[in-house]
């Protein structure tokens, strides 16, 4: 299942620009949604990103699954998921017995 959620693409910060707030209040969100808190995977977020012709640095990036999170630095973000995070594994009895969901 591909996902979207909104990611800052350049060094400094997630910032919505002035249009993309004007078309969120537009499709039902108030201004306290969109300074406070708005979840990056928020459908409203997404089509203003996707139909504003003013956005900043902000950028639609898809991914697989359900979970994710946002690894940023300086600014610049890109998108982490269970997928393509380079897990290394302790691989002993001991963790294999205790957490035997994480072997599979």
């Amino acid at each position: 299942m591909k996902n979207k959620v909104v990611i800052n693409t350049t060094y400094g910060g997630f910032s919505i620009t002035d249009e993309m707030k004007e078309y969120m209040k537009k499709r039902g969100l108030t201004e306290e949604e969109i300074d406070w808190g708005i979840e990056r995977h928020n459908p409203i977020l997404i089509e203003a990103v996707e139909n504003c012709k003013n956005t900043g640095s902000l950028a639609v990036a898809e991914f697989e699954g359900c979970k994710y999170y946002i690894d940023e630095y300086d600014g610049f973000e890109g998108v982490m998921t269970p997928n393509n995070i380079p897990w290394i594994i302790v691989n002993s009895e001991e963790c294999k017995e205790k957490y035997p969901e994480e072997f599979i």
